[in-house]
């Protein structure tokens, strides 16, 4: 007869288990990921929201120049803050007197004088608006837009509104013979010496001082 003999399976070792110092750089290397994907993600939105405002920055100043070239009497107040969606600016405008110089192979003889100092460079800057007080005071600038035009071709062939705007306005109308004539703008002639002995203006007895 023969033996037969069983074998029984030999029992396999435990499973082995995390070690504490396994567990905890585990723990740390998963908090140093997350730390980086927050900081990505906090930039990101910084980002989007300073492109946002310097965006709006520079569309105000784009209104600001085409305002101007269409009526500068209906320019918004200075130092009142400009409220563009939910930010607000305050801006500044500068704009100076520009001299166009001819060559002389451009000069044709006898052809009439064209006014060279009658264009303008204007300059319009936004900065962001930031709560002072009671009031509101310049921060960072945000935007700057320079613009060279020629101030008769700007208020009188820019468009129809402006051309028909400038026909009912005297004093616009005005401005654009000066400019087209090269004629500096209008200041206020002082007023003539007074006499020796005659009262100054403004006070009781002189020529023009109100009636008490």
């Amino acid at each position: 007869m023969s033996r037969t003999r069983s074998v029984r399976p030999r029992p396999r070792p435990p499973a082995r288990g995390m070690t504490l110092l396994e567990v905890v750089l585990a723990t740390m290397l998963l908090a140093l990921v997350a730390i980086s994907i927050t900081s990505v993600l906090a930039f990101a939105v910084r980002t989007n929201a300073e492109g946002k405002r310097t965006l709006g920055a520079f569309e105000v100043a784009n209104r600001l120049v085409l305002q101007y070239l269409d009526n500068k009497r209906a320019m918004p107040q200075r130092g009142l803050p400009v409220e563009y969606g939910t930010y607000r600016y305050l801006w500044d405008l500068s704009e100076q007197r520009v001299e166009m110089q001819m060559r002389r192979t451009e000069l044709r003889p006898g052809a009439s004088e064209i006014p060279t100092n009658r264009f303008r460079l204007l300059t319009v800057r936004v900065y962001e608006a930031q709560e002072a007080g009671p009031g509101v005071a310049r921060g960072d600038e945000l935007a700057m837009l320079t613009r060279l035009y020629d101030p008769v071709g700007a208020r009188v062939f820019r468009n129809k509104d402006v051309t028909r705007r400038i026909g009912e306005d005297m004093e616009g109308l005005i401005d654009v013979i000066n400019d087209l004539t090269g004629t500096p703008e209008s200041v206020a002639a002082p007023a003539p010496a007074a006499p020796p002995g005659a009262p100054a203006p403004g006070r009781p007895g002189a020529p023009g001082a109100p009636a008490r």
